[in-house]
């Protein structure tokens, strides 16, 4: 984990300044977004913008996607093409792991925040869903609203969260990372790191 001083300040900053309405996500005292192993995940809701999802067009709250299954949970942005396939490859995880037995599931986070161009997305071929993220001004920044509570601004993120919405882990992924799921080995890494959660 990277920054975990860091991480509070600005989650209990986005808390205080946005307020639970505007953000649409639930802050308490003992939840602290991208701190330390098994601290809970910050609960928002964001629309779906995946058109082979299930819940397309729908508003998904996190916390009841989630519930009660591990959760890989991945920001990137539709325009970009590693992106893509990234999240194409956590599809793939989240189908393979399911039919172990496995009750997981996974999303991405779309950091483009021109909902026009969710269409990108398509080229995945992904089911599981896409949370669209949206623009909050906070202390005068424009900044993504889920990736700033959820401290993932830098993209290329990969959060891998347990069955009672706890955070176990984060990296980065990607052909510049150390991790790339294009590949089997790693994507047999990211299946391990869930199966250790059971």
């Amino acid at each position: 984990m990277r920054g975990h001083g860091h991480r509070r300040a600005v989650w209990l900053l986005g808390c205080l300044t946005l307020g639970l309405v505007a953000l649409g996500v639930g802050c308490d005292s003992s939840t602290d977004p991208n701190g330390d192993e098994g601290e809970q995940v910050p609960d928002f809701v964001a629309e779906d913008v995946n058109s082979f999802s299930d819940t397309f067009g729908q508003d998904l709250q996190f916390s009841e996607f989630a519930s009660g299954k591990a959760t890989l949970l991945y920001f990137g942005r539709s325009t970009c093409e590693g992106c893509r396939a990234q999240y194409a490859a956590i599809d793939t995880i989240v189908a393979e792991l399911t039919d172990e037995g496995y009750a997981v599931t996974g999303a991405m986070v779309n950091h483009h925040l021109d909902r026009a161009y969710a269409y990108y997305l398509d080229g995945a071929r992904a089911e599981i869903p896409a949370f669209q993220d949206t623009l909050a001004v906070i202390d005068e920044q424009n900044v993504p609203r889920i990736g700033y509570l959820l401290s993932a601004l830098e993209g290329d993120e990969l959060l891998v969260i347990d069955s009672s919405r706890r955070l176990q882990r984060t990296e980065r992924i990607g052909e510049s990372h150390e991790y790339d799921l294009r590949e089997l080995a790693d994507r047999a890494t990211v299946k391990s790191w869930i199966r250790d959660l059971f």
